[in-house]
């Protein structure tokens, strides 16, 4: 990927700060378009969204273009985070990438059954989140065409 056309809006919802620190680097290092916010938890992740009330301006108004979601995460859990995101008809569309550092075969058919694009077992350093990235790098990709030719 280039460094022309808009930027790539992405949310990712972690609540490890130094996770989320790994995955925003490596999203960069990946397309420099990525343009990435992080939330910390559950809630959070469905405030930004719109599905909680709540004031939270972290996508500037805009909705992000793709989602990262820690399974594991306080308050709401990752998978009912989800399954919320892909009810509401505004979200749809929009591709979440399911990550858990702990999965399991069960975890992972949920998260398909719910819609997620993907499950990617959370990276514990920068370069395994580079390696994780490529195995879903064609999800990144047709988001940037979809992003770029609306």
């Amino acid at each position: 990927m280039g460094n022309s056309g808009q930027r790539l809006k992405v949310l990712v919802a972690d609540d490890s700060q130094g996770d989320a620190f790994i995955i925003a680097r490596a999203l960069s290092e990946f397309d420099s378009r990525c343009d990435v916010r992080t939330v910390g938890d559950g809630e959070a992740l469905l405030r930004v969204l719109k599905l909680r009330p709540g004031n939270t301006d972290i996508l500037q108004s805009k909705l992000p273009d793709i989602i990262f979601i820690d399974l594991y995460m306080p308050k709401i859990y990752g998978m009912q985070a989800l399954q919320e995101i892909k009810q509401a008809p505004h979200l749809t569309q929009i591709p979440c990438v399911v990550m858990s550092a702990f999965s399991t075969d069960s975890d992972r058919q949920e998260a398909d059954r719910l819609g997620a694009a993907a499950f990617i077992q959370k990276p514990e350093s920068l370069k395994e989140f580079r390696s994780a990235i490529t195995e879903i790098e064609h999800i990144i990709n047709s988001t940037t065409r979809r992003h770029t030719s609306s």
